[in-house]
């Protein structure tokens, strides 16, 4: 049996948190985004049915969803991930896994620290 990834997920400012789902090989996106709109109403029911003393926001909906959605014949994975974190590398000091970078963390540095000077170079 073949079948196709898909992701579902909520997003509130930075936050953005995506539930991967395998799914039927021959569901187009349009056909997953309608049933998931289709089943909206009965995770919104769910959802209120099952809080807590806290609000019920979109994750609490989203993640009633899915058990609605594996009553479709959808199926829950959790791929492996690998991240790497942080911000611009402009210091060597800055983070750990720079060192990971090896000879290339000097160059992306020096590349950094130029456009840092041009950038900032007129505020002086």
């Amino acid at each position: 049996m073949s079948s196709k990834l898909f992701v579902l997920g909520y997003s509130y400012y930075e936050e953005y948190v995506p539930y991967f789902l395998h799914g039927p090989e021959d569901v187009t996106q349009e056909e997953f985004k309608a049933l998931c709109d289709s089943l909206l109403e009965e995770a919104g029911y769910r959802a209120v049915a099952n809080a807590d003393d806290s609000w019920v926001g979109w994750q609490q909906v989203v993640e009633s969803l899915i058990p609605l959605l594996e009553q479709q014949g959808y199926q829950r994975f959790e791929p492996v991930e690998n991240i790497y974190w942080g911000p611009g590398i402009i210091d060597e000091h800055d983070y750990n896994e720079l060192s990971l970078l090896k000879s290339s963390q000097s160059k992306i540095i020096e590349f950094n620290k130029e456009i840092h000077d041009k950038l900032y170079k007129d505020i002086g």
